[in-house]
């Protein structure tokens, strides 16, 4: 809880980095919420991943799981920054 709302979303897509995913951050004026877009290079099983970052003392709330989901399904996902 110590870290800032960036320095952790930096932790979220430096963590998914380790593991082999691609990430490209969101520009922050046009996130809709979304913190980094990851891309899974494998051939078959890959693709795009949409993260989201939250720092909560608690449960996430639904209503933050259905935004993320309307997003997901309803929106074109965020512009990457370059």
């Amino acid at each position: 809880m110590e870290l800032t709302p960036n320095e952790f979303e930096n932790l979220i897509r430096n963590g998914i980095q380790k593991v082999g995913f691609e990430t490209r951050q969101t520009r922050p004026s046009r996130e809709g919420g979304v913190d980094c877009v990851a891309y899974d290079p494998r051939p078959i099983l890959g693709g795009k991943v949409v993260i989201q970052a939250k720092r909560y003392k608690n449960t996430v709330g639904v209503s933050a799981v259905r935004d993320l989901s309307d997003l997901c399904t309803t929106k074109e996902p965020p512009r990457e920054s370059s």
